[in-house]
């Protein structure tokens, strides 16, 4: 997806990579989708959850520092290039790009 720049459904993300565990249909459903799986996970151990929640909080939050910073300085490092400017006039004049390389 990062390599072609094209974007992906939920329902995809679901179905293809198991990246989220439930797709609903319309907003009416989500609270009562949203309160099953938390009786779901009331059944779990607490403990465990307690600290498996904390441990990827942690994690979260560490990967989310990292990729900020590697986005930012790949971000000023590619709006220096004709590139980076042809893509973005493309995409708000909604036509293709003609990148040079450059």
């Amino acid at each position: 997806m990062s390599y072609c720049g094209t974007f992906i459904t939920a329902e995809e993300l679901h179905d293809k990579y198991g990246g989220v565990t439930m797709v609903v249909d319309t907003l009416e459903e989500l609270m009562p989708a949203a309160m099953d799986k938390a009786r779901e996970l009331c059944r779990r151990g607490p403990l465990v959850l307690r600290y498996l929640k904390a441990c990827m909080n942690e994690q979260e939050d560490f990967q989310i520092h990292r990729k900020d910073e590697l986005e930012v300085t790949y971000t000023r490092y590619m709006a220096r290039h004709a590139d980076f400017k042809e893509g973005v006039s493309a995409f708000l004049e909604k036509r293709e790009p003609q990148y040079t390389g450059q």
